[in-house]
Order: C-alpha cells, then sequence, then structure tokens
C-alpha cells in the first residue's frame, strides 16, 4: 500500500499551489493580527517582507521579538 502521490502525478503541482496559497493566506493575517513582524528593507525600510515563495521553496523572514517569543512558547 503506497502513501502519497506518485512522482509525476498531475495532480501534483495544483495540490502544492493549493498549500502554498494557504500559507500565504495564514501569513498575511498572522501580519495584520500583529502576531508576526516582517522585516524591513529600502532606504527608509518602507518595504516589508515576511515570505518569499518561487516553485517548491518557502523563505520566512522576520524581526524577532519578546512578544512574539512568548506567544511562540504559549505563555
Amino acid at each position: 500500500m503506497e502513501r502519497g502521490m506518485r512522482h509525476g502525478d498531475p495532480l501534483s503541482p495544483f495540490l502544492f499551489l493549493m498549500v502554498a496559497e494557504g500559507f500565504n493566506v495564514l501569513m498575511n493575517k498572522a501580519i495584520e493580527d500583529m502576531e508576526f513582524t516582517g522585516y524591513g528593507v529600502g532606504k527608509d525600510e518602507d518595504l516589508i517582507i515576511s515570505h518569499l515563495q518561487f516553485a517548491d521553496d518557502t523563505i520566512i523572514i522576520g524581526k524577532r521579538s519578546c512578544e512574539g517569543e512568548k506567544h511562540k512558547k504559549g505563555g
């Protein structure tokens, strides 16, 4: 009995896109609710980057905060 999808399954990219888009929505919600802070770039740090996605790679970029650490630890 096999689990998962076979390599080259035509449904695989579609499922990946659904999960990637779901992650994108969750990250944007976390930023909106101030549970996560992205990293400011540029001369005035007016462009905030929280995550980058390309093909099957995802990079999460953020600032570390005491509030975030407490939230992560459940305190």
